[in-house]
């Protein structure tokens, strides 16, 4: 897409300036130039920033299946170690002079 963009840029930018500078507006011609010269800069930044998220995707989709895996193995072993617990209800009053209760659990493994 961004090539496809480029390339109309090249192909329609010169004769934007040529029509722009018949009509004899130089300085119309000179703001579009510097327009298209700013839009072709930040073309190249963006492609460049594609290409580096290119390079990137294999390595965060490692780092993705590392941590699943290491959630998964967490999970499973509190499941096994779950057995016993226990509980502790705690008084708290807030602002408004109302009691709430809390219950903590403790996880015993």
């Amino acid at each position: 897409m961004c090539l496809l963009r480029e390339r109309l840029n090249s192909l329609f930018g010169p004769e934007l300036l040529s029509s722009a500078s018949d009509s004899s507006s130089s300085g119309h011609a000179e703001s579009l130039a510097a327009t298209l010269a700013e839009h072709r800069q930040h073309l190249v930044s963006i492609q460049g920033l594609v290409d580096q998220l290119k390079e990137a995707i294999p390595a965060i989709q490692m780092s993705i299946s590392d941590l699943t895996e290491e959630v998964n193995n967490i999970s499973s072993t509190m499941v096994d170690g779950f057995s016993v617990q226990s509980s502790t209800t705690v008084q708290c009053q807030s602002a408004g002079r109302q009691l709430v209760d809390l219950v903590i659990i403790d996880e015993l493994c």
